[in-house]
């Protein structure tokens, strides 16, 4: 909640005026329904890109058992990591890496070393924290009634795993949460590579713009004529 409400404060002081399209990516898409339920007013749509479900972490666990110690504690266990040098040699020669090497030369390298950043880690390592807190806060919000809404999922290129379709049947969920959600699956993309990758990128930002034609066309068609 305390995020829900920096991003309004900050829209605010920034002169920007509402009502916006709001586009949360992985837990960020937790946060934009969040901010949906607090300020109905402020939002004209929604696109959930690749969006954390509040119930993922049951669900996974039922599919695939309880999590390693190491899985539990990697946020906890990334910042020191990083003062070590190890976060930095993972996002240089893992597949990690070499997803956001796709990136232009430029933003490759800043996000490389954002990424690899201490501070940068313990804060996600604080908002890892209070995961259980926001899943609540987010499994709370009502319904979005006919708010545009787009549900977009990395396809992947193991349509087998189970994880995958789990994930699927979740943001298929998603989709349902208004009257006017669609769902769509980018085929061959994952989590990261939907924002490095350049064709993946480009059906994201036209999903986005699909969804921001929509509200303003709803925007017009209720003004006086």
């Amino acid at each position: 909640m305390h995020i829900v409400r920096e991003l309004h404060t900050l829209l605010r002081n920034a002169g920007e005026t509402p009502p916006f399209v709001l586009a949360g990516a992985s837990s960020g898409g937790l946060l934009v329904r969040v901010y949906a339920d607090q300020y109905p007013d402020d939002v004209a749509g929604l696109a959930l890109v690749d969006s954390s479900h509040p119930d993922q972490d049951a669900r996974f666990e039922k599919l695939l058992g309880k999590r390693s110690f190491l899985q539990n504690h990697l946020f906890v266990l990334a910042p020191v990591l990083a003062r070590l040098g190890v976060i930095r040699f993972l996002v240089r020669f893992t597949d990690i890496g070499r997803q956001i090497d796709e990136l232009p030369p430029r933003q490759a390298g800043e996000v490389k070393a954002f990424s690899a950043d201490f501070s940068t880690l313990s804060a996600g390592n604080a908002e890892r924290a209070l995961w259980a807190e926001t899943c609540a806060q987010a499994r709370a919000t009502r319904p979005l009634g006919g708010l545009p809404l787009i549900v977009i999922s990395a396809g992947g290129t193991n349509l087998a795993s189970i994880q995958l379709q789990a994930f699927l049947e979740m943001h298929r969920e998603l989709a349902t949460l208004s009257s006017r959600g669609s769902h769509r699956v980018i085929a061959g993309a994952h989590h990261i590579s939907l924002g490095t990758h350049r064709v993946y990128a480009t059906q994201v930002a036209d999903a986005v713009v699909g969804v921001v034609e929509i509200a303003r066309a709803a925007t017009d068609s209720s003004k006086p004529h």
